[in-house]
C-alpha cells in the first residue's frame, strides 16, 4: 500500500468503528482528521495510522508506533491496519503514555514477552481500544 492508501484506510477504519458504536463522524476537509458531534458539540479526532508492526529500534521485538508530534485535536486515534486495531486517546493521555524522551512517539509491543520500563505491551492498552473508549465519548 502506498502512503495515501494507508492514511485513507486508517481514517475509514476509525469512521467504521465510530459508526458501529453509534457515533457519526465526518472527514475533515483540511487534514487527516475526523469530526464528530456529540450533544451538539463538535470534536476533532486526529488519525495516525501504521500498516503493520516493525522491529522495535530497527532490530528488536515487533512493535507498532506512531509519530504524534504536538496533538492539535480533541482526541487522537492510533490505528494498526494489520489487526484492525484502533486506540483512542486524549492529548494528555497520549503525552503521558508516550515512551520517547521528547514525548512525540507512542509505541506498543505486540510481542508480550518484552520487558518494558513503561506501559508498552499491547495488553496494557485494552482500556484505550476504541470499542472501550466510545463510552467516554457518549458521556461527554
Amino acid at each position: 500500500m502506498n502512503k495515501n492508501n494507508i492514511i485513507n484506510a486508517g481514517k475509514l477504519l476509525v469512521q467504521y468503528k465510530f459508526l458501529k458504536g453509534g457515533i457519526e463522524s465526518f472527514p475533515s476537509l483540511t487534514d487527516n482528521s475526523l469530526e464528530i458531534q456529540l450533544k451538539k458539540k463538535n470534536y476533532t479526532v486526529q488519525v495516525k495510522t501504521t500498516e503493520k508492526p516493525k522491529p522495535g529500534g530497527g532490530k528488536g521485538k515487533a512493535a507498532i508506533s506512531w509519530n504524534i508530534g504536538k496533538p492539535s485535536s480533541d482526541f487522537i486515534a492510533c490505528v494498526n491496519l494489520s489487526e484492525d486495531d484502533v486506540w483512542l486517546f486524549t492529548p494528555d493521555e497520549l503525552i503521558k503514555l508516550a515512551q520517547h524522551p521528547s514525548k512525540d512517539k507512542l509505541y506498543i509491543y505486540v510481542d508480550e514477552t518484552v520487558s518494558a520500563r513503561k506501559k508498552a505491551l499491547k495488553s496494557e492498552f485494552k482500556a484505550y481500544l476504541i470499542e472501550n473508549s466510545i463510552k467516554r465519548f457518549k458521556s461527554l
